[in-house]
């Protein structure tokens, strides 16, 4: 028995509620159990209970066992003064509040129906990397669809709170917030502590004097990563030249984080991302203004190409491949769904506007879904990911619920719960 299912049970009402009595014999009407404290506190506010002859309203602590109020020290703690009423599983002992008074206690054990308990149970000790794989295809799929739903909102609104994190220590620029996410997320898991401190040491606003020369961009951003060889090609010996003068000019510095390269695709590597973060500063403004204005970011990012010496290559001084100055569609994709996606919801968050997230969610619902291990396991069972939103949702399922067996916060493990088998 665990205090999560007790409170799965008790903020769905799924026990005998005839009859119900506290510990001292005293008649209990539940007219409304409150609402589940996501915060520090007891477990429910606003609570509306007639016990006896008279209508309580406040909060409801629920515990396994009666004496874990003692161990949580709660009778030392005046936010439980407030508590209506103790529902445990199993009482114990009789407990005492800060002031003095002792709370009312419902005891539930014998009154939580067996298929309820043994469902948990199924769940919370499956070893399988979706615990409810054999039963879920049995779950309604309205109920899916409102799971993923709401599993698509937390994500979107959980990465929206990240970008805003990035705009407050951005001074509230909008445009330099963007700058960093994108390059957060070129750097991908790997490389994305360098090339969000590559974002900080090197501002847009001194990128963007020199946005319509390519070179020099390249020169900046090459130089304050410390990637540019010391010796090599034309390019390579120019782009040096360069840098310095520009580094004695600005008053630059490197930064000193250690570039992988090693585990990763080469289309992947830092020096070939930079060369791709370069191409999107000469348009970051448009790209930027196409997300707020709801305007087509497919057809921008069609105008953006890669300069002529890294289109056909991955490293510096590398020999030439066959090549395309287009950013290839499995990265565009990334950066729609993983950062153009939450920046343009969490600027919706700050301003108010709600047509400006459904907008957010239409671009996810507008890009291919994306492939991986996580999807693969979901198409097993019958989920079918559609786009980016269903992908989206399908991952936030899987990494924050199923991982950690949070099943009676999800509502497929809710009605799986529920259900008389």
């Amino acid at each position: 028995m665990t205090e999560e299912i007790l409170q799965f049970v008790w903020n769905h009402k799924l026990f005998n509620l005839k009859q119900l009595e506290t510990t001292s014999g005293e008649s209990i009407v539940i007219n409304h159990q409150g609402y589940l404290n996501q915060i520090a506190g007891p477990d429910f506010s606003e609570a509306r209970i007639t016990i006896g002859q008279t209508q309580w309203v406040g909060n409801v602590e629920i515990h396994t066992k009666s004496s874990e109020w003692m161990k949580h020290r709660h009778q030392h703690d005046e936010a439980y003064n407030n508590v209506i009423l103790h529902v445990v599983f199993e009482h114990d002992i009789e407990v005492n509040q800060q002031n003095g008074e002792t709370p009312k206690t419902l005891c539930l054990e014998g009154l939580i129906p067996k298929h309820i308990l043994d469902n948990y149970n199924r769940l919370k000790f499956n070893k399988e990397v979706i615990p409810c794989i054999s039963q879920i295809r049995e779950v309604p799929s309205i109920i899916k669809r409102q799971a993923l739903d709401r599993k698509l909102a937390q994500r979107l609104e959980r990465k929206a709170n990240d970008v805003i994190e990035i705009y407050k220590k951005s001074n509230s620029d909008w445009l330099q917030t963007f700058y960093t996410l994108l390059a957060g997320y070129l750097g991908q898991n790997t490389n994305k502590q360098p090339f969000q401190e590559l974002s900080r040491q090197l501002p847009l606003t001194l990128l963007l004097k020199y946005q319509n020369n390519r070179f020099q961009v390249e020169a900046l951003l090459f130089g304050v990563a410390d990637l540019i060889p010391e010796k090599g090609d034309e390019y390579i010996e120019a782009l040096n030249k360069e840098y310095h003068f520009l580094k004695h000019k600005h008053e630059l510095t490197e930064i000193h984080s250690m570039w992988k390269f090693g585990g990763i695709r080469p289309p992947a590597f830092p020096t070939r991302r930079i060369a791709v973060l370069a191409a999107i500063i000469q348009d970051i403004r448009d790209l930027r203004s196409t997300l707020i204005d709801s305007g087509s970011v497919n057809e921008l990012f069609e105008r953006i190409k890669i300069s002529d010496y890294w289109a056909p290559r991955f490293t510096f001084g590398s020999k030439p491949r066959n090549g395309t100055k287009t950013i290839a569609s499995s990265l565009r994709e990334l950066l729609i769904i993983n950062a153009f996606a939450p920046y343009t919801y969490a600027y919706a968050m700050l301003t108010g506007n709600e047509d400006l997230k459904a907008e957010a969610i239409e671009l996810l619902e507008s890009q291919p879904s994306e492939k991986n291990s996580i999807i693969d396991k979901w198409k097993e069972i019958g989920f079918e990911s559609e786009n980016g939103a269903d992908s989206q949702a399908l991952i936030e399922l899987k990494t924050n619920y199923c991982n950690t067996k949070k099943c009676v916060f999800c509502g497929i493990g809710k009605s799986i719960l529920s259900k008389e088998l």
